[in-house]
């Protein structure tokens, strides 16, 4: 019978994308924690998706209002 690995699944390296998105998460927690307006936090999330994009896509990120 053969065993299960040990290993815990967050001690395993991250490729460099999973390390980018963690790191993009905190800086915009860190971003609204500051204050900063919706409209600043959003345009930096959708800059820092931009850049972990390998091939040049573009992001928009749309808000609904009240009527959806």
């Amino acid at each position: 019978m053969s065993q299960l690995p040990t290993e815990d699944h967050r001690e395993r390296p991250q490729r460099p994308w999973q390390e980018a998105f963690w790191a993009g998460q905190a800086e915009a927690l860190e971003l609204i924690l500051s204050g900063l307006p919706l409209e600043k936090v959003l345009e930096r999330i959708a800059r820092r998706i931009e850049k972990m994009s390998d091939d040049g896509a573009l992001c928009s990120i749309f808000l609904a209002n009240e009527k959806g």
